[in-house]
Parts: C-alpha cells; structure tokens; sequence
C-alpha cells in the first residue's frame, strides 16, 4: 500500500471526508453531468476514475479547513474539533466530481494518491514503482 508522510493512503473514502485543497468555482454544466452519472449507478456498479489528491490525521492546527459540500450546502462546511485525530482526503483534481459524489449520497468516492503532493523521496520511489512511470 501507498503512503504519504507516513499515512496509508486508502483506495476509498467516504465523500464526507473530503477538504477542499483550494476554492475551486464550479461549473454548474459540469457538475449537473457528475451528479446525473452518479445518480444513475449503485455505489458498487460506479466506475468513475479516482479522484486525485492526498491524505492527512487532522490535528488542531486543521481545524476550520473547508470541507466539500453538496451543491445545497447541506453537509458541513469545515472540519471542527470533532474530527480531530480522524483521517481526511484533500482532493486536488476532480472537484467537481467530488461535490456530486457528496451530492448524490455516495457511500463511498475512490481516491488515488496525487504524485505532485509527494515531497519525500523515497515515498516518490516507491509511487512510481507502484504505477510504474520508471
């Protein structure tokens, strides 16, 4: 299994553990076709590439970072204080896919690691033995 800074990264996560990496405006066009897609699979049949990004232990100092929310604003806005010591996703690329996934209730999202998140050497080795870029 991969690791970044020393966390396993999974190969799923639940959409609710999402943080979005920077503002990101969305595309309602775009969006409208993710959440169709979605809501047209079960959340064992879904095919959808992974989305990309990386994975952190929120600790005090993440408190308040924004998290994904649905086209509604339904779920909550930021991590708080009682998601310290929990295992986040900080998505990277596919946002829109993201926020449909959150959207539509899926129970789960497939993530993959973001190689240009990747600051440590060896864990860069061993990533693209993994995906095999050597």
């Amino acid at each position: 299994m991969l690791k970044y800074n020393w966390i396993e990264v999974p190969e799923s996560i639940s959409p609710l553990k999402l943080i979005a990496w920077f503002d990101n405006p969305l595309e309602m066009d775009k969006l409208e076709k993710y959440i169709d897609n979605m809501n047209e699979t079960y959340d064992l049949e879904y095919t959808f590439p992974p989305i990309l990004g990386y994975p952190i232990i929120i600790d005090k100092w993440d408190v308040w970072k924004e998290m994904i929310t649905d086209i509604n604003w339904e779920t909550q806005g930021f991590v708080d204080t009682n998601n310290i010591w929990q295992l986040f996703f900080v998505v990277t690329d596919w946002f829109h896919r993201s926020t449909a996934a959150i959207t539509t209730w899926k129970k789960y999202i497939d993530i993959e690691l973001d190689r240009e998140s990747i600051t440590n050497q060896e864990e860069l080795k061993v990533f693209d033995k993994y995906y095999q870029w050597i």
